[in-house]
């Protein structure tokens, strides 16, 4: 990638939903730009693909679009993928990440 050319970054996530509204929550998420559903094996669960030009604005867009749709019963981030211009993304991720000793988010 070039310099001036826009940093990439994918958000994986996995995502309950309500069975019987799961194919117009997969509609409505993937008419939206940056997102993209997929199928997995457990039938109450879709993957989820969210973009963005920076880490903290695929969250952003996964917890303001897709984790409060209608349908959508929790969503999970399982991945993260940088096209390798993000410097500074190991400190961004950590905005994410409990503080250490922190069990306030396990279940």
């Amino acid at each position: 990638m070039g310099s001036g050319e826009i940093p990439h970054v994918m958000i994986g996530a996995l995502a309950r939903v309500d069975l019987e509204k799961q194919e117009t929550i997969r509609a409505r998420l993937d008419a939206l730009e940056g997102i993209e559903t997929f199928d997995l094996d457990e039938r109450e669960r879709i993957g989820v693909l969210v973009e963005g030009r920076s880490i903290e604005q695929a969250h952003a867009r996964l917890r303001s679009q897709v984790e409060v749709a209608d349908g959508v019963l929790g969503v999970w981030p399982v991945s993260l993928e940088t096209d390798g211009t993000m410097e500074g993304a190991a400190e961004e991720l950590r905005g994410f990440l409990p503080e250490k000793n922190d069990t306030s988010w396990e279940v």
